[in-house]
């Protein structure tokens, strides 16, 4: 096993007692015999830390700490992300699963290919029983400054991707790889990842799971996520119109008809933010 590169799966954690036993099984059902597992639990209250304990007593390389205080989520992403000591390393949510070989098949597609720096694959949504394939159109293999793939086209997940941990420490910024505040800060990271020129290799095989839940459907979570990702497209204004200029229109367009949408039924009275997003379509 020495032999081998050793993966490192970083969990940030919070109230995730109801699922995170079967997060955690999934990662020790890899058939990738070197792995560690990291959480990072963020003062929880419901119980999460007390299994965790329970969990690390019986499996030496489930190694978990404890915040001192709850602090932003953005930040218990960053802590446990850089207690990764992996070759290589990934971050997963507390209630998402793992195909058996997931960690195998980014292996084996690094190995194919020593050039790439970063393996993201396919994965399912679930919710109980019910279980479906994400649709994702980007053509399967290799892809480079894919920043038009990331406006328009690009559904990849953090929780289902492997970094060389050189990719990781390139993507720092004052000590942390993830930099910014917004709701959508892992849409902002898949930025950062195109416009820094790194080698994405996608495999298409759905080896994750991605729980939904019915908080994560709500209205108020939908516009949350819909304004985040504007505020962090004006982010990387300039990048992504040298690259990708049709597309940024295109997707600002599709921003403006669908709050006008939102604005009509009801659902938001945010009239700021659809005057930003018309005031960047006639920039």
């Amino acid at each position: 096993m020495s032999d081998l590169p050793l993966v490192s799966i970083t969990i940030p954690a919070y109230n995730a007692k109801k699922y995170i036993l079967e997060t955690i099984e999934s990662i020790l059902a890899q058939d990738y015999p070197h792995i560690e597992v990291l959480v990072q639990d963020n003062c929880s209250t419901d119980g999460t830390w007390e299994l965790l304990q329970e969990l690390a007593t019986q499996h030496t390389h489930i190694l978990i700490r404890q915040n001192e205080c709850n602090v932003h989520v953005v930040d218990n992403f960053n802590r446990v992300i850089n207690r990764a000591r992996g070759d290589f390393a990934m971050v997963m949510g507390s209630d998402d699963l793992l195909e058996p070989g997931f960690v195998r098949r980014c292996i084996e597609t690094f190995n194919q290919n020593p050039h790439i720096d970063i393996v993201t694959t396919n994965y399912f949504y679930f919710t109980g029983p019910r279980k479906w394939q994400k649709l994702i159109r980007m053509e399967p293999g290799l892809h480079r400054r894919f920043v038009s793939g990331v406006l328009i086209a690009n559904n990849f997940s953090l929780n289902f991707t492997l970094f060389k941990k050189n990719v990781l420490e390139q993507l720092r910024e004052h000590g942390d790889p993830f930099t910014t505040r917004f709701y959508a800060f892992d849409w902002e990271f898949w930025f950062r990842i195109a416009l820094a020129n790194f080698e994405v290799y996608y495999v298409p095989e759905c080896l994750g799971n991605c729980r939904v839940h019915a908080a994560s459907a709500s209205k108020t979570q939908s516009l949350r996520v819909f304004k985040a990702i504007f505020l962090v497209m004006l982010l990387h204004r300039g990048a992504i119109k040298r690259d990708a200029a049709v597309q940024y229109r295109v997707k600002l367009m599709r921003f403006a008809m669908r709050h006008a949408g939102h604005l009509l039924r009801g659902q938001s009275k945010d009239m700021r933010l659809m005057k930003a997003i018309i005031g960047e379509l006639l920039r």
